[in-house]
């Protein structure tokens, strides 16, 4: 591999990272433009929800309505969150990318950040896709690993 070829894969390795950094923080901040310019026109989420149950969530709209959703009954109870991010693994295949991280919410109360109220991890699978130059989340498999505190 020559330096040209190095550069180009680490610059898409960087972009493919910020592009799911930004997801989750769009989806903190409640930035549903953000949220929605990182999906692909032809996204399809899995995640396991409560109980162990897996859910599907077809398509870019209905992903961003499932988060607006989510938000929506955060604020009612007076919930801010914050998603982190472990280190991340990504593998660019020519306009193909997988990223893989562990994830970790935190939920508490506006006025007590200090102490969450509940803490999850989950395992992040991402694939995504350069679309006129721009790379989108294709699809986006979240698969809870632990849960402490409240259910949510």
């Amino acid at each position: 591999m020559n330096v040209t070829e190095v550069v180009s894969r680490l610059e898409n390795e960087s972009t493919v990272r910020r592009t799911v950094v930004m997801l989750n923080r769009a989806f903190d901040d409640e930035d549903w433009q953000t949220v929605r310019s990182s999906l692909s026109a032809d996204f399809t989420g899995t995640a396991t929800v409560q109980f162990g149950q897996r859910a599907t969530i077809p398509g870019a709209d209905t992903m961003l309505k499932v988060m607006k959703d989510i938000a929506a009954q955060r604020q009612a109870a007076g919930i801010k969150t914050m998603h982190v991010l472990g280190e991340m693994l990504v593998t660019v295949r020519g306009e193909q990318a997988e990223a893989f991280a562990f994830q970790t919410a935190y939920l508490y109360r506006a006025a007590e950040i200090s102490s969450p109220s509940s803490k999850s991890g989950t395992r992040g699978t991402y694939q995504l896709r350069r679309e006129s130059g721009v790379w989108k989340i294709v699809s986006l498999d979240l698969d809870r690993v632990w849960l402490e505190g409240e259910a949510y």
